[in-house]
């Protein structure tokens, strides 16, 4: 009995699978013509994009993770179709690079600060429910150890313009928030370093 190499060994194999795929492919309508390459080609590239198109979706970053990770830049606000200009009064850290006056933070333990218009800032709860976003007020237990004052003044906003059920837009690193009453229109907040 004559012993084969390795080398015709693999051959063999690799003919075989040509011819597999050659005659499994030969029926498929529009490319069953075409050259045995080119159909490879072709079923390659399909396999590719197969695999590698969920990757790409499940690395995007959900709209929740877009939310938290991020430092919002707001550009605008309308209340009633009325344009406000949001701004905060006490204390403000600037600086030449940044190209931001007013800010919103959605924290992941439900906590956002948002501008005050005119008035301290504004800390609200927030959830993500049902594709809406929900901000309203704190509950403070009058008993409760750790009572939250989020205004510099140490009040309590119990009303406030940004409490309601929003639909929320996020792309190309813009937000738009919209409620019955409040459009919220911005951006992610990054700074300007020009020699970066």
């Amino acid at each position: 009995m004559k012993s084969r190499s390795l080398e015709e060994i693999e051959k063999q194999i690799d003919e075989n699978l040509l011819t597999r795929v050659d005659k499994s492919t030969t029926n498929f309508p529009l490319i069953g013509k075409l050259p045995l390459e080119i159909r490879l080609l072709i079923f390659t590239t399909i396999i590719l994009i197969a695999i590698v198109t969920p990757l790409v979706i499940l690395a995007i970053p959900s709209k929740l993770e877009m939310l938290t990770e991020n430092s919002w830049c707001v550009d605008n606000l309308y209340y009633k179709r009325q344009e406000l200009t949001p701004n905060s009064t006490g204390l403000k850290l600037s600086s030449e690079y940044d190209n931001c006056l007013e800010t919103m933070d959605f924290r992941s333990n439900g906590i956002v600060t948002l501008p005050g218009v005119d008035s301290h800032g504004v800390w609200c709860r927030w959830e993500f429910r049902n594709d809406s976003l929900i901000i309203s007020r704190f509950n403070i237990d009058k008993d409760s150890k750790n009572k939250i004052k989020p205004t510099g003044t140490g009040k309590i906003i119990k009303e406030s313009i940004y409490h309601g059920k929003y639909s929320l837009e996020i792309r190309n690193n813009m937000i738009k928030m919209q409620s019955k009453d409040l459009t919220i229109i911005g951006k992610i907040h990054r700074f300007n370093f020009p020699y970066l």
